[in-house]
């Protein structure tokens, strides 16, 4: 904000007031001109007088041009000579033109206000009184040499007191606008830094935030709503793709909730909500990942299954571990015959099978709050691949590509192990059904800051249409499983801020493909 010395001595003002000595001389130099043709009444163009006008005019350009030169204003105290110089000149111009009855007198109210707006208390009153006592020192002087002149002693005094009341008002208004001009200031950096907090903070929002116009062209966009539609949008950028159809309808009918849309396969899926800003054809939109809302859904339904899980586990383990003792001891029996040995078979098959979907679903709702840490990816992946490799006793091949490298995630290490072993052992197995080779393909890159994992294997597929029913608990394909790993992974997943889906890459390759959280814009973890 300006400061009360800065706007006193401001390189303005300073200007106005030395071009205002510039078209003083000039129009003085015009008096004495026109006074050959209209006979004014005073002695303008005696040779003193025209001297006297010649030197103030150099005397205003010099300094005029000295202060073009220096780009800056001048100092008080140069200030300050200039206008009592003003008021010299003045005297100078009433004596010589032939006196107070000429007019020329009224030219001291120029520095006497000029004062007034530069200086403030005594130093302009000061300027005030020099000229009235200058003006009665003049008056005084004439009445002595010409006794008629006395008459001039009142009109004196009153232009005098009219010296302090102009310079009295000027303070006044000098004072009112500085005042303003401070607020405005103020204001001014109020508003620039209130934009920049704006801008901070639109910036670093989890929800997207994108100001399109009437014709649907991006205004201001922030790096989230970038994130969640998978694009980089930038300013006169027209809307495409699912978002602008969904703004359309909530165009035509306002009043309609709007549904959940993915902008394109493997992002997140997303809601957006309007808002127009009054008197203005300009929208806001509001991007909010949908798999946020539906994770604190995901809480009250594994927050429900827990207390159903814990009351039902021990109804469910009694009697089948009395099952699995019995098929035991039947299995000692030496009377058994090989039909009913198969049958036992099966039977421990099946219990254990059961037993492990009592374990799944009480890990689920057993689950201990997250400690999300920086996790190197490639040092998981290849303790997972190891581990693997030494449980079946067969040789894992392994073709990983992660770019940057360390290729790190914010992740709860020991959930992201359970995660990746569920999709690089599912991977492994349908290569192997298929090529008769145990092989896993694994892609890391960074997509606008967000680190995705892309899990590749060599078999047939999932149909479209069960690509969502792969997600949910229970659904399996394979004999002896029970149907809770990709549902347990993609729980984990979202516990994580991370999104788990089942996509095609910009290949047409399928793959499982997990989006981790922004480091930056992750939210409070539990």
């Amino acid at each position: 904000m300006e400061s009360t010395e800065h706007y006193y001595y401001s390189y303005r003002l300073a200007l106005t007031y030395f071009t205002f000595r510039i078209i003083l001389s000039l129009a003085l130099a015009g008096i004495s001109l026109a006074d050959q043709q209209f006979l004014l009444g005073g002695q303008f163009q005696s040779f003193d007088f025209m001297l006297t006008v010649a030197g103030y005019f150099v005397l205003a350009l010099a300094t005029q041009l000295h202060t073009l030169l220096r780009s800056s204003s001048p100092r008080k105290p140069t200030l300050f000579f200039a206008i009592v110089t003003d008021v010299l000149f003045c005297l100078v111009f009433m004596h010589l033109s032939g006196g107070f009855a000429t007019g020329i007198g009224i030219l001291l109210l120029s520095p006497v206000a000029i004062a007034g707006i530069f200086f403030h208390g005594s130093i302009a009153l000061s300027v005030a009184a020099l000229a009235t006592i200058g003006m009665l020192a003049h008056v005084a002087y004439m009445a002595y040499l010409i006794p008629e002149q006395d008459k001039y002693y009142v009109p004196a005094g009153l232009l005098g007191m009219l010296f302090f009341a102009a310079s009295i008002i000027t303070q006044w208004i000098a004072r009112y606008i500085r005042r303003t001009e401070q607020l405005a200031g103020f204001n001014i950096d109020l508003a620039e830094k209130l934009e920049k907090i704006n801008d901070r903070i639109v910036e670093k929002m989890q929800t997207g935030v994108i100001v399109v116009d009437a014709q649907h062209r991006v205004q201001i966009v922030n790096d989230s709503a970038c994130q969640l539609l998978g694009v980089q949008l930038t300013a006169g950028q027209p809307l495409s793709g699912p978002l602008r159809s969904v703004l359309e309808r909530w165009q035509q009918q306002p009043q309609q909730a709007t549904d959940p849309f993915r902008q394109a396969a493997g992002l997140p899926s997303i809601r957006a909500s309007f808002s127009v800003i009054p008197g203005s054809d300009v929208t806001i939109v509001f991007l909010e990942n949908q798999s946020q809302m539906t994770q604190q859904a995901q809480h009250m339904k594994l927050a429900s299954l827990g207390r159903l899980s814990a009351s039902i586990a021990h109804e469910i383990r009694n009697p089948l571990s009395a099952i699995s003792h019995a098929s035991q001891l039947l299995a000692e029996s030496p009377d058994i015959a090989a039909s009913d040995a198969r049958l036992l078979t099966m039977i421990g098959n099946h219990v254990v099978r059961l037993n492990n979907i009592i374990d799944n679903v009480l890990g689920i709702s057993r689950r201990t709050p997250i400690n999300p840490t920086q996790v190197d990816v490639e040092r998981c992946i290849n303790t997972i691949v190891a581990h693997l490799a030494d449980s079946q006793q067969q040789d894992t091949h392994c073709d990983m590509d992660l770019t940057p490298r360390p290729f790190q995630v914010a992740f709860d290490e020991s959930q992201l192990q359970q995660v990746l072993s569920n999709l690089i052992d599912n991977a492994i197995r349908h290569s192997a059904r298929q090529t008769q080779q145990r092989w896993v393909g694994i892609r890391g890159r960074l997509e606008h800051g967000i680190p995705v994992l892309s899990v590749y294997d060599k078999g047939d597929g999932i149909r479209d249409a069960d690509v969502e029913k792969v997600f949910e608990p229970f659904y399996t394909t394979h004999a002896q499983g029970t149907g809770l790993g990709l549902y347990i992974a993609r729980e984990l997943c979202e516990m994580n801020q991370a999104l788990l889906d089942y996509v095609r890459d910009d290949d047409g390759t399928p793959c499982f493909q997990i989006r981790f959280a922004h480091s930056e814009r992750r939210l409070n973890p539990n």
